[in-house]
């Protein structure tokens, strides 16, 4: 087994084995909060995601191959419960159906596999409020970029209430988001392969925030009708960052899926 490249972490005395990934511009510190409900109960493994946090930059390749890479380094064989917001969720989603023996149960919180909804009115609705950031992006304003970014996927905290240090941080990693987006757009882990998912005999939770953007229900849809065994919270009045700001709910619901899991 690879030994694990990136920053990592572990904190929790519960008996129950578990591995979180965070979402993209983020830290592993962002589950400290849903862990603190869930710490009697599950001991979290936790990573910087590449060019995150404290993590070494990104040096190039397949983002998401590398990011289960770095997963598997961390879980050594041992079986887990694995939970992934955002882009983490397509990474422990990938993990789970490539390497199922390694999955106590499954918890995709706001997962933004896109290839799931591609060619319906809600991926084209996507694609237009996503424009602004490629077309920022392309003609090098990352500033902008980050600021599209955050105000449609972020917390709800107006680009102009951050400070000058959120600011520029967001701004040096946004370049990360074109990276990670193969694994978003393209599944090459083949996860919507047919039977990838049919065959998945694993709890599965499906978190979503009520007011976030509408192509997240959409994928959860998707899912929903695919994996044999699903929960779904929708939890009123959250957006995109729902494990943050709304962590006790989701900690509620993982806790439930993880005593069906046992």
């Amino acid at each position: 087994m690879t030994a694990a490249r990136c920053f990592h972490t572990s904190f929790g005395s519960g008996t129950e084995p578990a591995l979180a990934i965070h979402c993209a511009l983020a830290h592993s510190g962002a589950w400290r909060g849903l862990g603190g409900h869930l710490r009697d109960l599950l001991t979290f493994r936790v990573f910087d995601l590449p060019g995150h946090g404290r993590s070494p930059d990104w040096a190039g390749g397949d983002y998401q191959t590398v990011c289960v890479d770095e997963a598997l380094a961390l879980l050594d064989g041992q079986p887990a419960h694995l939970l992934g917001h955002s882009y983490g969720a397509s990474v422990v989603l990938r993990l789970a159906v490539q390497h199922p023996h390694l999955a106590k149960s499954l918890t995709l919180i706001e997962p933004v596999y896109f290839a799931a909804v591609a060619g319906t009115v809600d991926f084209e609705r996507h694609s237009a409020d996503f424009l602004p950031f490629e077309q920022a992006f392309n003609a090098g304003d990352m500033e902008r970029a980050a600021q599209v970014f955050t105000e449609l996927w972020g917390d709800g905290t107006p680009w102009s209430d951050l400070s000058d240090a959120q600011r520029d941080a967001l701004a040096a990693r946004i370049h990360l988001i074109p990276e990670q987006a193969p694994g978003l757009y393209d599944d090459p882990g083949g996860v919507l392969a047919a039977n990838a998912l049919e065959k998945m005999d694993i709890p599965v939770l499906l978190v979503e925030g009520e007011e976030s953007p509408p192509v997240i229900s959409a994928i959860l849809d998707v899912f929903a009708a695919r994996l044999p065994r699903t929960s779904r919270l929708r939890v009123p009045g959250a957006g995109h960052m729902v494990p943050l700001t709304h962590a006790g709910e989701v900690a509620g619901a993982v806790r439930a899926l993880i005593q069906e899991a046992s």
